[in-house]
Protein backbone atom coordinates (compact mmCIF):
# COMPACT_ATOMS: atom_id res chain seq x y z
CA UNK A 1 0.00 0.00 0.00
CA UNK A 2 1.47 3.34 -1.05
CA UNK A 3 0.66 6.63 -2.68
CA UNK A 4 1.33 7.06 -6.38
CA UNK A 5 2.76 10.56 -6.90
CA UNK A 6 5.14 9.40 -9.67
CA UNK A 7 2.33 7.80 -11.71
CA UNK A 8 0.05 10.80 -11.20
CA UNK A 9 2.59 13.44 -12.25
CA UNK A 10 3.62 11.28 -15.23
CA UNK A 11 -0.06 10.93 -16.22
CA UNK A 12 -0.50 14.70 -16.04
CA UNK A 13 2.61 15.25 -18.17
CA UNK A 14 1.21 12.81 -20.75
CA UNK A 15 -1.94 14.88 -21.30
CA UNK A 16 -2.10 16.20 -24.85
CA UNK A 17 -2.98 19.87 -24.92
CA UNK A 18 -2.52 21.54 -28.30
CA UNK A 19 0.56 23.75 -28.26
CA UNK A 20 1.30 23.32 -24.54
CA UNK A 21 4.23 21.28 -23.22
CA UNK A 22 3.65 19.61 -19.84
CA UNK A 23 6.63 18.59 -17.71
CA UNK A 24 6.87 15.80 -15.14
CA UNK A 25 8.39 16.42 -11.72
CA UNK A 26 11.77 15.07 -12.87
CA UNK A 27 11.99 17.39 -15.91
CA UNK A 28 12.39 20.76 -14.19
CA UNK A 29 15.03 23.35 -15.09
CA UNK A 30 16.08 26.40 -13.14
CA UNK A 31 15.24 28.74 -16.00
CA UNK A 32 12.99 28.52 -19.04
CA UNK A 33 13.10 30.46 -22.31
CA UNK A 34 10.75 31.38 -25.16
CA UNK A 35 11.45 28.08 -26.94
CA UNK A 36 10.08 26.13 -23.95
CA UNK A 37 6.75 28.01 -23.94
CA UNK A 38 3.86 27.56 -23.58
CA UNK A 39 4.72 25.28 -20.68
CA UNK A 40 2.97 23.78 -17.64
CA UNK A 41 5.27 22.35 -14.98
CA UNK A 42 5.38 21.52 -11.26
CA UNK A 43 6.08 24.56 -9.10
CA UNK A 44 9.25 23.74 -7.14
CA UNK A 45 8.20 25.89 -4.18
CA UNK A 46 5.20 24.31 -2.46
CA UNK A 47 4.62 21.65 -5.14
CA UNK A 48 2.72 19.43 -2.66
CA UNK A 49 0.39 21.02 -0.11
CA UNK A 50 -2.71 20.45 2.04
CA UNK A 51 -2.52 16.67 2.60
CA UNK A 52 -5.58 15.15 4.28
CA UNK A 53 -6.16 11.49 5.20
CA UNK A 54 -9.75 10.42 5.80
CA UNK A 55 -10.80 6.99 7.10
CA UNK A 56 -13.49 5.27 5.04
CA UNK A 57 -13.64 2.01 6.98
CA UNK A 58 -13.02 0.58 10.42
CA UNK A 59 -9.86 -1.30 11.21
CA UNK A 60 -6.19 -0.62 11.53
CA UNK A 61 -3.01 -1.12 9.56
CA UNK A 62 -3.45 -2.87 6.21
CA UNK A 63 -7.19 -3.44 6.75
CA UNK A 64 -7.92 0.28 7.19
CA UNK A 65 -9.23 1.90 4.00
CA UNK A 66 -8.50 5.59 3.49
CA UNK A 67 -9.00 8.47 1.08
CA UNK A 68 -5.95 10.69 0.71
CA UNK A 69 -6.27 14.15 -0.80
CA UNK A 70 -3.51 16.64 -1.48
CA UNK A 71 -2.82 19.58 -3.75
CA UNK A 72 -0.26 19.67 -6.54
CA UNK A 73 0.78 23.18 -7.53
CA UNK A 74 1.79 23.86 -11.13
CA UNK A 75 3.04 26.99 -12.87
CA UNK A 76 2.00 27.91 -16.41
CA UNK A 77 4.56 29.86 -18.45
CA UNK A 78 2.89 31.21 -21.57
CA UNK A 79 5.55 33.55 -23.01
CA UNK A 80 8.38 35.77 -21.79
CA UNK A 81 7.31 39.26 -20.79
CA UNK A 82 8.25 41.83 -23.43
CA UNK A 83 8.18 39.40 -26.36
CA UNK A 84 5.45 39.83 -28.98
CA UNK A 85 2.17 41.74 -28.99
CA UNK A 86 0.80 42.01 -25.45
CA UNK A 87 -2.90 41.88 -26.45
CA UNK A 88 -2.46 38.76 -28.60
CA UNK A 89 -0.14 37.09 -26.06
CA UNK A 90 -2.59 37.69 -23.24
CA UNK A 91 -5.58 36.50 -25.31
CA UNK A 92 -3.72 33.33 -26.36
CA UNK A 93 -2.74 32.73 -22.71
CA UNK A 94 -6.39 32.83 -21.63
CA UNK A 95 -7.37 30.44 -24.46
CA UNK A 96 -4.60 27.97 -23.52
CA UNK A 97 -5.48 28.16 -19.85
CA UNK A 98 -9.08 27.20 -20.54
CA UNK A 99 -7.94 24.35 -22.78
CA UNK A 100 -5.78 23.12 -19.87
CA UNK A 101 -8.83 23.33 -17.58
CA UNK A 102 -10.94 21.38 -20.07
CA UNK A 103 -8.38 18.62 -20.65
CA UNK A 104 -7.82 18.08 -16.94
CA UNK A 105 -11.57 18.03 -16.28
CA UNK A 106 -12.43 15.45 -18.96
CA UNK A 107 -9.34 13.23 -18.94
CA UNK A 108 -9.20 9.88 -17.15
CA UNK A 109 -5.66 8.88 -18.13
CA UNK A 110 -4.06 10.00 -14.87
CA UNK A 111 -3.19 6.58 -13.48
CA UNK A 112 -3.87 5.86 -9.78
CA UNK A 113 -5.78 9.09 -9.11
CA UNK A 114 -9.47 8.64 -8.43
CA UNK A 115 -10.12 12.30 -9.06
CA UNK A 116 -8.18 15.35 -10.28
CA UNK A 117 -9.82 18.76 -9.90
CA UNK A 118 -8.66 22.31 -10.55
CA UNK A 119 -9.26 24.14 -7.29
CA UNK A 120 -7.47 27.44 -7.74
CA UNK A 121 -5.71 29.77 -10.17
CA UNK A 122 -3.47 32.49 -8.71
CA UNK A 123 -0.74 34.86 -9.84
CA UNK A 124 -2.59 35.40 -13.14
CA UNK A 125 -0.34 37.87 -14.91
CA UNK A 126 3.44 37.89 -14.48
CA UNK A 127 5.22 34.90 -12.90
CA UNK A 128 8.91 34.09 -12.43
CA UNK A 129 10.88 30.97 -13.17
CA UNK A 130 13.65 29.73 -10.86
CA UNK A 131 16.23 31.97 -12.54
CA UNK A 132 14.14 35.13 -12.03
CA UNK A 133 12.94 35.44 -15.66
CA UNK A 134 9.49 37.03 -16.04
CA UNK A 135 6.74 35.30 -18.02
CA UNK A 136 3.06 35.83 -18.70
CA UNK A 137 1.42 32.98 -16.81
CA UNK A 138 -0.22 31.81 -13.62
CA UNK A 139 -0.22 29.17 -10.89
CA UNK A 140 -2.72 26.32 -11.02
CA UNK A 141 -3.61 24.18 -8.01
CA UNK A 142 -4.89 20.65 -8.63
CA UNK A 143 -6.61 18.63 -5.91
CA UNK A 144 -5.75 14.94 -6.13
CA UNK A 145 -7.80 12.14 -4.53
CA UNK A 146 -6.23 8.71 -4.06
CA UNK A 147 -7.77 5.66 -2.42
CA UNK A 148 -5.74 3.37 -0.18
CA UNK A 149 -7.46 -0.02 0.08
Amino acid sequence: MSLHIANITRGLSDLEISGVKIKDKDELKEGWDAYDCPLLCPRPNEFVSAPVVTSVSFGSGATHQMNVTYNLNYRYFHAPVGKGDLIQTWSDMVDNLFEIFYQIAVNDVVEDAIDVQIVNVTQFGVVEDGAGNNFHGCDITLKILEYLP
